[in-house]
């Protein structure tokens, strides 16, 4: 039976109303989510905020009693080096900012909505990286250590000497307990259990972490010496796969320029891992995603 024309007319105009309600819905949902650009400004507008943050910590914690265990102390020295105020902090918080601000934004393909949760992420990120930068790989915490921490301190707290030099490493957590965290370290292929101090790891089984692991004189004598950031597995994996490279081909002592990372900085056959600096670890994060439950796991990836 042939359509008439007065069916055909109302089936189009009925399919141009799903259409306009369509992109009506896209354009609200757009303007309620900022693409990554407008975030990107909007997280330099809060650079300073961002900075404060970092200062003051963003894991607060109260002055220990006297009965409480050497690294507790040891957070303590932690806690007073993001707060301490000396002449060069103020460069040195600036560049952990920009830095952490530039990789931690960096994930995202630009002009992409950016829901608020995954703003949320980004933003523990950025103050992840940050603190790591200012800590430890820009010397606040070995200067504050030596002088300013004071003797009376330093003895209270673990040696440390044994905090400072520790690297940052990629790790999939195995199984959890509020006392302890048991762990695959991906560059050694190793299971160690640690203490989960404050109930600090707080990830469920599975979840891959990027994080410092520093000694205690406490069994099982290893903890995070903050809460440690959980990323996604091919950033984890990738990351430890680098790093166990890496260390290869400094212990050869030779390269054969290929590095993989882009450093164009290869001339010959000739060329040394040890002529030039090997990206560092806060570099293996730029196209990671952060999570907040482990990926596969419902609701995983945000």
């Amino acid at each position: 039976m042939p359509t008439s024309r007065t069916r055909s007319s109302r089936n189009r105009s009925n399919a141009e109303r799903k259409r306009r309600r369509t992109r009506k819905a896209r354009a609200s949902r757009s303007a309620a989510q900022p693409s990554l650009d407008e975030a990107f400004e909007l997280y330099e507008s809060l650079s300073k905020t961002v900075g404060d943050a970092v200062a003051l910590g963003d894991w607060q914690m109260h002055v220990p009693g006297d009965e409480a265990p050497r690294w507790e102390w040891s957070l303590w020295i932690q806690q007073q080096a993001l707060g301490w105020e000396a002449s060069a902090n103020a460069d040195r918080l600036k560049l952990a900012v920009e830095i952490a601000l530039d990789v931690g934004l960096s994930g995202t393909p630009p002009g992409e909505p950016l829901g608020l949760v995954e703003m949320g992420l980004r933003l523990r990120a950025v103050l992840w990286i940050a603190r790591q930068l200012y800590l430890y790989e820009f010397g606040v915490l070995v200067d504050f250590s030596l002088t300013p921490a004071g003797e009376a301190l330093r003895q209270r707290a673990e040696p440390m000497s044994g905090w400072l030099g520790r690297p940052v490493s990629v790790y999939q957590l195995v199984d959890v307990t509020p006392e302890l965290a048991g762990l695959l370290n991906l560059e050694e292929d190793e299971y160690l259990d640690v203490l989960n101090t404050n109930d600090s790891i707080a990830m469920e089984p599975g979840a891959f972490v990027v994080g410092r692991l520093v000694p205690t004189s406490v069994e099982p004598g290893f903890m995070f010496e903050s809460p440690p950031l959980q990323i996604d597995e091919r950033t984890a994996r990738r990351f430890a796969q680098r790093r166990i490279w890496l260390d290869e081909q400094l212990m050869a002592g030779e390269c054969d320029c290929g590095w993989g990372w882009g450093c164009g900085e290869c001339q010959g056959d000739d060329c040394s891992p040890l002529d030039h600096d090997p990206p560092a670890w806060w570099e293996e994060l730029r196209s990671a995603q952060f999570c907040s439950r482990p990926h596969g796991e419902p609701g995983g990836h945000v």
